[in-house]
């Protein structure tokens, strides 16, 4: 599991440079203020986000591939949370540790 967020956790970052950089070009080529919207989207990541809204139709491909590196970096997440259980779980096995059902439970112990 931890190969596979490692996997996704790449691609997801490609893909985010990838889309950074779909967005300052569409951005320069914007037909109004492109020199202005190109700088903006290249320094910050809120002239991005505002590029996309209003200018949709030249900004949308970029979105859709920010999107898909979002989803790359969840599954990364995911697949590395996974893998983590499983070494910790392993770590307690090997320990000889044995997990207590209810053990942490707020209110339930009563003396």
């Amino acid at each position: 599991m931890g190969m596979l967020a490692t996997i996704f956790g790449i691609l997801g970052l490609i893909v985010g440079i990838v889309s950074w950089i779909m967005v300052v070009v569409a951005a320069f080529r914007c037909k109004e203020n492109n020199v202005l919207w190109g700088v903006i989207c290249l320094i910050t990541g809120v002239g991005s986000i505002v590029f996309w809204i209003v200018h949709w139709q030249d900004g949308k491909k970029s979105f859709f591939a920010f999107l898909l590196c979002i989803v790359l970096y969840v599954l990364a997440g995911v697949f590395g949370a996974m893998a983590l259980g499983s070494a910790v779980a392993d770590a307690a096995n090997e320990l000889e540790i044995e997990f207590v059902e209810g053990a942490g439970e707020a209110g339930g112990s009563e003396q």
